[in-house]
């Protein structure tokens, strides 16, 4: 072919290209694609029979929307067992009251880095020490420093379902593990993760640890029974139930221990171990109790109720309908107005006399134990899950009124966030094989970018020539790759993908690759390019975009 005859052929290949029918492309900060796996009925609270659980796909959006501005607030003290630690347990205090003292309405909920997991990390939520450092679980136990590198790793092998507690006083952090024989409650060391000790539980533990004045660990197991262990390891008491418990215990200002079981039920122990009351609701109780200021106990059941009990006796104040099951703790705000989601997609905000206030429809089943973080100056952070047609999604919202803030359509967050001390928050995504921490704020971002080829741009044989409009690049010929990384010093490498198969590793600055050859059997084919930066400690960043692709070479 003459080169007059092949400047036309490209020419009429370009017109092609523009009228072709094609699937719109996206940007984002990483794909995920999901598929439904079945779980067992104690971890599905209502789903059975009415529900079916649908496989799907999707593609992962970014949209923040209507950032606002707040005045800044200076942060409360509590009283509530957290001992100087931003965020030491679930729901961040022995309460439960997913109240942080730290303020938030400055973070522009960029993510700052994202850290990768074994495993996926089933519903257990990461928890902060006095210094910032974040500890998070799959099948090992991570300690992460604030910048997103690693500080120090346990390896176990079976999942830790329930979430952490530190006890900053004593140096240790305990978790429960599950789906092996015997199980166990976990002591580790704060400063390197070396085992202090392990007591022997009697089934399968989900519930997260809750520790009270006096360092007694409270916990339950599938088993149905009820822990109370010294902090040298050794049991103070145990008391049985009717069913499986992963509900997580609270502690009352009187050390009364509130906690749920499937028989149905809510306990209340003396510290002693003694039954001081229990209550009946009309069905399995996976959630986990919440404390208000007055020693209310507020918690769900999967009878789609909340309650408000007494703490004397256990006598019902009031019942709220909130249209769906739940395993998430209440949060509570210092007005006493309370906080909740449900799988049938709703989240509620309730006044203190069990009226709603207002109810926010989410994308997703709110469950799996993704209680609310609430900030000082009154913005709501939970996930979503993509269960059943939903979407999994972070979610920010104002609690005076329920407005979004922010929501991003990262993955599946079946567990609750978490809140630093300098306003980082803290949320984990799962997917079948993996699970990744982000950490969402304003400083320095590890924020990969490809700056060439842009989305809405052609190129001929490496010249960016004209506009495309399609929401894609139009590559003729071929491209360089050209990538923008920041903490070039932390970083490993980057790492270049053609749907999702490695082509290319880079090591050292400038970060490129020269794209020039066919990725499939056809001349022009859609692709999606996509680069991860992978630091030091096992954080990551990545960017993807959509290209339409025309090569006459195959590889």
């Amino acid at each position: 072919m003459n080169q007059k005859g092949l400047a036309v052929g490209l020419i009429l290949l370009f017109i092609v290209s523009i009228v072709a029918p094609m699937v719109i492309g996206y940007k984002s900060n990483s794909t995920e694609k999901y598929n439904k796996y079945n779980l067992d009925a104690h971890r599905l609270p209502e789903v059975y029979p009415e529900q079916n659980i649908l496989s799907e796909s999707y593609n992962v959006v970014s949209v923040p929307q209507n950032p606002q501005q707040a005045a800044s607030l200076e942060p409360v003290t509590v009283d509530d067992g957290t001992k100087g630690s931003a965020w030491p347990m679930y729901c961040h205090d022995t309460k439960h009251t997913g109240r942080s003292p730290y303020n938030t309405a400055d973070n522009p909920m960029t993510e700052k880095w994202r850290f990768s997991l074994y495993g996926y990390s089933d519903h257990c939520a990461p928890v902060l020490d006095s210094q910032g450092t974040i500890y998070v679980a799959d099948s090992h136990i991570y300690a992460i420093y604030p910048n997103g590198t690693l500080k120090w790793e346990f390896v176990y092998g079976s999942p830790v379902e329930g979430c952490p507690a530190i006890d900053e006083q004593r140096g240790v952090l305990y978790y429960g593990i599950e789906w092996d024989s015997p199980n166990y409650l976990y002591a580790l060391y704060l400063t390197n993760g070396s085992t202090k000790w392990k007591y022997r539980a009697n089934g399968d533990v989900s519930s997260s640890p809750a520790i009270d004045i006096a360092g007694t660990i409270y916990f339950g197991d599938w088993n149905g029974d009820v822990h109370a262990v010294y902090p040298n390891g050794t049991r103070k008491w145990m008391y049985h139930t009717g069913d499986v418990i992963t509900s997580s215990p609270a502690i009352g200002d009187d050390d009364t221990i509130y906690i749920g079981s499937h028989d149905n039920y809510v306990y209340a122990f003396y510290p002693n171990g003694t039954l001081k009351w229990r209550f009946q609701t009309g069905n399995w109780v996976h959630a986990s109790p919440t404390i208000g200021t007055d020693g209310t106990v507020y918690i769900g059941s999967d009878d789609m109720y909340l309650y408000a009990l007494t703490p004397e006796n256990g006598a019902e104040i009031w019942r709220c309908s909130i249209g769906g099951g739940t395993w998430c703790s209440p949060t509570l705000d210092k007005q006493g107005i309370i906080y909740l989601g449900t799988s049938r997609m709703k989240f509620h905000a309730i006044y203190p006399n069990g009226t709603i206030k207002w109810t926010y429809d989410a994308p997703g089943r709110i469950w799996f134990g993704s209680s609310a973080a609430l900030s000082n100056d009154g913005i709501l952070y939970f996930g979503t899950t993509w269960m059943d047609g939903g979407e999994g999604a972070f979610i920010a919202l104002n609690a005076d009124d329920g407005s979004e803030r922010f929501i991003d359509i990262y993955g599946d967050y079946e567990t609750s966030p978490a809140i630093a001390s300098d306003g980082t928050v803290y949320a984990v995504t799962i997917d079948f094989n993996t699970g990744v921490l982000h950490a969402f704020g304003s400083n320095e971002s590890k924020k990969i970018s490809i700056l060439q080829p842009k989305v809405g741009r052609c190129y001929l044989f490496g010249l960016n020539v004209c506009p495309f409009i399609k929401k894609c690049a139009l590559v003729i010929g071929s491209v360089t790759v050209k990538v923008e990384a920041p903490s070039v010093e932390q970083l490993y490498n980057i790492s270049f993908y053609i749907d999702n198969t490695l082509q290319f590793v880079d090591t050292q600055p400038p970060f490129e690759w020269n794209m020039n050859h066919r990725f499939g059997k056809r001349l022009l084919m859609s692709h999606q390019l996509t680069v991860i930066g992978y630091y030091k400690g096992g954080c990551y960043s990545a960017e993807s975009i959509n290209v339409r692709y025309f090569h006459l070479l195959k590889n």
